[in-house]
């Protein structure tokens, strides 16, 4: 009888730790209907219905193989496994507030012509689905004469002292010429992790375009460019919003080649289904104003919305232009708005 006792937790404690085993490989190329692949890593993940998984990295044998690695979701429980590719292989996996689901955090990058976009992102997954908790997406120009680059950080800490651990955010926003940096906006904010989801205010992602242009006429830019010379009075940023939900101000900051702040505007828009407004700044006879310019468009919450590039010349005026025409001296002009409600 006392064999039996001794017996009965022995089988448990095997049970549990059967369980709590890896799958080995030969079931996981079984399940996935694939062989000519190695195994390199397998985490432990949690799934929303605390169903027990595994992320596992695997390298194909085949020389030939156009993908090379690739990450694959294994539930041994239902004794299956699919590949799954809405994420990168450099994760962290961490369960925030403790209730048995597994939140994983991660980066993308994707290098573009004239910037690297990186997205970085928390999330759960259900089943072979990504269910997303906040992304936030943030950019680094190159091959630009005036460049700008958005920095983004994530420290994972009890900002309240609930014992759930939150994201403290830092946010920042230079811009770069050859010789110097300026540092356009410098933010930090705290994302409350309570009842599954994170406290943070969705910021307008409605701007459908951005475009420098010689004027603004019936409601649309006229002679869009980048390139202006001393013989133009001004220059127009005309910018068109769709679906607008809510009013929220924006931001534009006037940036010469010498990254003086030359002028600093903010607007304000309105919820309607297309909401178009523009901004002109006068061109003045002065070396100053020679060269390369941005203008740098940021939403309330001080992010990058879009940016545009131009370029201030000297004209060359022949001897029977009339001078008198031409205003070199033009003052710089406020904003106009123009609503369209639905």
């Amino acid at each position: 009888m006392k064999n039996i006792h001794l017996f009965l937790p022995l089988l448990l404690l095997l049970a549990i730790s059967l369980q709590a085993a890896k799958p080995n490989h030969k079931k996981i190329k079984r399940w996935l209907g694939q062989s000519r692949f190695s195994i390199t890593k397998m985490d432990k993940v949690y799934l929303l219905d605390n169903e027990r998984a595994f992320l596992t990295h695997i390298v194909f044998d085949n020389e030939d193989a156009i993908i090379k690695k690739a990450l694959v979701l294994v539930r041994p429980d239902l004794e299956e496994a699919e590949f799954i590719s809405s994420f990168s292989f450099d994760y962290e996996i961490i369960d925030l507030n403790h209730d048995g689901v597994s939140e994983i955090i991660f980066s993308n990058e994707v290098q573009e012509d004239k910037y690297k976009l990186t997205t970085r992102s928390i999330i759960q997954l259900h089943d072979y689905k990504v269910v997303s908790l906040y992304t936030r997406s943030f950019k680094e120009q190159t091959r630009c004469s005036l460049c700008l680059k958005e920095s983004l950080s994530w420290k994972i800490k009890d900002l309240n002292k609930d014992k759930i651990k939150d994201i403290k955010e830092h946010y920042t926003l230079s811009l770069s010429n050859q010789d110097k940096t300026i540092i356009l906006q410098d933010n930090k904010k705290e994302l409350l992790f309570q009842e599954g989801k994170f406290s943070f205010t969705k910021k307008q992602r409605n701007l459908m375009q951005m475009l420098v242009s010689h004027d603004v006429k019936s409601r649309q830019a006229v002679q869009v460019t980048q390139s202006f010379t001393f013989s133009d009075p001004q220059v127009a940023c005309f910018l068109d919003f769709t679906q607008v939900k809510r009013k929220e101000k924006v931001i534009y900051y006037w940036i010469n080649k010498d990254l003086q702040k030359v002028l600093r505007r903010e607007q304000t828009i309105h919820p309607a289904s297309r909401y178009r407004t523009w901004m002109f700044k006068s061109i003045k006879n002065k070396d100053s104003y020679l060269g390369n310019w941005i203008i740098v468009l940021l939403n309330e919450d001080k992010s990058l919305l879009d940016s545009q590039e131009f370029i201030i010349e000297k004209a060359f005026i022949s001897k029977d232009a009339n001078l008198s025409q031409i205003d070199l001296n033009l003052t710089e002009t406020m904003h106009l708005s123009e609503l369209t409600v639905p």
